[in-house]
């Protein structure tokens, strides 16, 4: 109860300094926003903001009022960047012997008025105690680092991130790619010994610090990279870690230390899962990461890594966030709690994309609310709260690790398909899809025509996938290689009578069934697209039109929606369709007859309308028509 007071005590308390220190730092940053790149702005402007602060501790000679009255903005930024010197005492400001150094000359074109202006902003600041307790808003300062998964990163989220930690006083804290000291300052607030540690050499995370009056340590070192540890660097561990995951790929991954590539369970070239596993390697307790939602479902490296950290038992807690979180940006996010321990017998699941957690303005941008009810459902094992699930280790396990929230954590559509599943009548049996189909994709060498005759084939695409009745003749045409349009490869790929088509990429689980009556397999045969997938039902098992209907049903798309991973592109992975619960009636019974029947009306009536479609067409052309006399 005392950690949650203080926890909400130091929220109120950063809010309110935030809206003030924000303020006054956007003043100045306007001075030089259009002389200056986005990060030179911003580190003119703290620089300015922290020489009016520590004016009186300078000499005489580097204060802001000696320099003020001089007309030459060359003298002023000059005396700046003495200051600055002064103010760092020439020593390291990382472990990694890099020295605090600003650069003058790029500054030394902003025009003379708005140096004096910038000052003139921040004395007047100083004077009425606006700097003394200096507290940026955290989203006003980070675009000034490399971007990672939390580049824009929003105050509340580096407050739940900071709460899941459980800092106490004493604890040793490492913020691992803490650009700009967001997280540092909260676990330097919340009693903890915060050691910010970051692979970008930048003045900003000195200048928060002098700024924020806080103490942190700071260390500009890629932990990565080979031999980046000179000998008299040693690696440090922490009792807990936070850690904003960067983004993208390693380009040569000999430049990576062999030393994180044997802890992996399976290479790889990410730098999100590199710098995860580097990050619990250095954590004695607790890793708070903030991860590209990718991590949490891809498969290849990042499923094998999971893998492993589920029988470890480290595996302690997941976070959905919402979209729209990050601004200017459409990544999405979610929060990964790792115990280096592995007491993790459940995985908590909790779903932060409600209402309850999220507001919206009126441009969509989201905002996390009710941060302190989050940290509590999120912390305690006993709560029957409906957005969060406690799931057993090896359940999870059997869900080829995936870790994404929504397949735990059911919505109330996917409460109510999973209870009418459970409701059907005793002939139904409970089967998975892989059990009564065979999945087809098309195959790469049909594409391959370097150096080959070509032909033209015809390729369903989603724009062909009707409402209602059967497939509708394609559009498009796909060029493939001539030599295997008799192929055995080539009748395996094209559609055969009452195939059902998926969409498993970008627009996810729309589905199509193909006529009893199209072409054969071959030249005229008809291909499907790469972002699709053919079902093809094993009918000794299954009426291809009552699984077309299934799957078409609401209780088929709920569950359908629930399989889809990936953060940037949505995305149907193959096992998780293969095991897709389906409710299989005998062949021939009425509960299987009755979709065929269902089936059969939609599609006289999807008749009628294309008659009635085109008789009203023809008749609007005999009424001053060009093409009919008058």
């Amino acid at each position: 109860m005392r950690l949650q007071q203080l926890e909400i005590g130091m929220a109120q308390k950063e809010s309110r300094s935030n809206m003030n220190s924000q303020s006054i730092f956007n003043e100045v940053k306007v001075c030089f926003q259009d002389v200056l790149s986005e990060n030179a702005a911003i580190e003119l402007s703290l620089q300015i903001l922290l020489w009016v602060k520590k004016t009186d501790v300078l000499p005489e000679k580097l204060r802001v009022d000696y320099a003020r009255p001089k007309l030459d903005s060359r003298f002023v930024v000059e005396q700046l960047t003495e200051a600055m010197a002064h103010l760092s005492e020439a020593k390291r400001v990382g472990d990694s012997d890099v020295l605090f150094f600003p650069a003058p000359i790029r500054y030394q074109s902003v025009p003379t008025d708005r140096v004096q202006k910038s000052i003139a902003i921040a004395q007047s600041a100083l004077q009425a105690s606006q700097l003394h307790s200096f507290r940026l808003s955290l989203s006003e300062y980070q675009s000034a680092a490399i971007p990672t998964t939390a580049d824009l990163l929003p105050s509340e989220l580096a407050q739940l991130a900071t709460g899941l930690a459980d800092i106490s006083p004493g604890t040793d804290v490492g913020c691992f790619y803490d650009y700009a000291g967001s997280f540092a300052q909260l676990a330097t607030a919340a009693g903890g010994n915060a050691h910010l540690e970051t692979p970008h050499q930048s003045n900003i995370p000195w200048l928060i610090r002098e700024l924020a009056g806080v103490n942190f340590s700071i260390g500009f070192v890629n932990p990565l990279a080979r031999n980046a540890l000179s000998t008299s660097q040693k690696q440090r561990k922490f009792d807990k870690a936070i850690a904003p995951l960067p983004v993208g790929k390693v380009r040569d991954k000999k430049t990576i230390d062999g030393k994180w590539l044997s802890l992996l369970s399976r290479e790889t070239s990410s730098k999100s899962l590199l710098a995860a596993v580097y990050a619990l390697s250095q954590t004695r307790e607790k890793l708070v990461l903030i991860v590209p939602s990718s991590l949490l479902s891809a498969r290849g490296s990042e499923q094998k890594q999971r893998q492993t950290w589920l029988k470890n038992k480290q595996v302690q807690t997941v976070i959905e966030l919402a979209s729209g979180l990050l601004p200017r940006s459409n990544a999405q996010i979610s929060i990964l709690v790792l115990t280096a321990k592995g007491t993790a017998d459940h995985v908590r699941f909790v779903d932060a994309t409600t209402k309850r957690f999220v507001t919206r303005d009126k441009r969509q941008q989201a905002r996390l609310t009710n941060v302190d009810q989050l940290l509590a459902i999120a912390r305690s094992p006993l709560s029957e709260d409906p957005q969060i699930s406690n799931v057993p280790v090896q359940q999870v396990l059997e869900q080829d690790s995936q870790l994404t929230v929504d397949r735990f954590v059911l919505s109330p559509l996917l409460k109510k398909a999973y209870s009418q599943l459970e409701q059907v009548s005793p002939g139904y049996q409970k089967v998975t899809l892989g059990s009564c189909v065979s999945f087809i994709r098309q195959s790469a060498p049909l594409t391959k025509t370097e150096g080959s005759a070509t032909a033209d084939a015809k390729e369903v695409r989603l724009s062909d996938f009707p409402e209602f009745g059967y497939l509708t003749i394609p559009n498009a045409t796909l060029q493939i290689n001539g030599q295997l349009v008799d192929s055995a490869m080539m009748r395996e790929c094209c559609l055969h009578p009452y195939d059902i088509i998926m969409s498993i990429r970008g627009t996810t689980g729309k589905v199509a069934i193909a006529s009893p009556h199209i072409p054969s397999p071959g030249l005229a045969g008809w291909l499907v697209n790469k972002s699709c997938l053919i079902l093809r039902a094993n009918q000794s098992i299954i009426d291809p039109i009552y699984l077309f209907m299934y799957l078409r049903s609401g209780i088929g798309q709920a569950l359908l929606g629930q399989i889809v991973s990936g953060s940037t592109t949505p995305l149907i992975q193959l096992q998780s369709l293969k095991n897709l619960p389906v409710a299989l009636p005998p062949l021939g019974s009425p509960q299987s007859l009755k979709a065929t029947k269902i089936f059969e009306r939609q599609v006289q009536l999807q008749e009628e309308i294309d008659f009635l479609s085109q008789e009203q067409s023809r008749l609007s052309k005999h009424y001053w028509g060009l093409d009919e006399p008058m």
